[in-house]
């Protein structure tokens, strides 16, 4: 089981390379023992969607993509993610944070990638749920809560040849901390690079709105399921 560290935005270019050289998971830890790397009973490998990591564009800095997931048991004991067959020469890597973990006995677990190479790529985040068989599917993510903090999740379905602006905010008496998006591919198989070169998602924080624009091209969702999320934290 890979521990659920505190979710680190990154913070300038050395955060990003700091992250981007960390070792690849091969979706082999979820339900593992952190300590003694034994099985842990009674826990089931649930997967998510691949998710895209947009490419990194000369005037930016390296592009994130996030994605929330939750046990349907209601109880998340570790998580990993599976690269897709590039990530490895894109140098993508992710940061897993809790909704607020399986000490706190919730489900949610979310995952941040950070691409700083000029080529799109894509992950599948995988838990691990207590419950076994009957842990059923892994969800979309859904807002948790971690101390001080609220992480509110809304989803938005994608359709090709679509160009759609959304936005999400805190609740009232809430303050909007950071916001990011993730957008995924609900398949077997990871996208295709022309799948994903077909998709441009761009996220701002603006006047205590996340507000984020997809570009969907006639790939994107024509024949699977296309879904955006965005992510909210908030403060009292």
């Amino acid at each position: 089981m890979i521990p659920l560290p505190r979710l680190l935005l990154a913070a300038g270019v050395c955060s990003v390379l700091a992250l981007a050289t960390a070792s690849p998971a091969l979706g082999s830890a979820e339900c593992r023992n952190t300590y003694t790397g034994q099985p842990i009973a009674n826990c089931t490998t649930l997967a998510g969607p691949w998710v895209a990591v947009p490419a990194l564009q000369r005037t930016d800095l390296p592009p994130t993509a996030s994605w929330g997931a939750n046990c349907a048991s209601g109880a998340a004991v570790g998580a990993d993610y599976r690269p897709d067959a590039n990530q490895y020469q894109l140098g993508v890597s992710v940061d897993l944070y809790p909704g607020a973990g399986v000490y706190q006995n919730t489900s949610g677990v979310g995952f941040l990638a950070i691409n700083p190479i000029p080529r799109a790529a894509s992950f599948q985040p995988l838990i691990g749920c207590l419950g076994g068989a009957s842990a059923a599917a892994v969800g979309e993510g859904r807002s948790t809560q971690r101390r001080s903090t609220q992480r509110r999740i809304t989803t938005r379905r994608l359709r090709p040849r679509r160009t759609r602006t959304y936005s999400h905010a805190c609740r009232s008496r809430e303050r909007l901390v950071r916001g990011s998006a993730g957008v995924g591919f609900f398949e077997r198989r990871p996208p295709t690079a022309r799948e994903l070169r077909q998709l441009d998602v761009r996220h701002a924080v603006r006047r205590g709105r996340v507000r984020v624009t997809v570009r969907t091209g006639k790939l994107v969702g024509d024949d699977e399921r296309v879904r955006l999320q965005i992510h909210a934290v908030c403060r009292p």
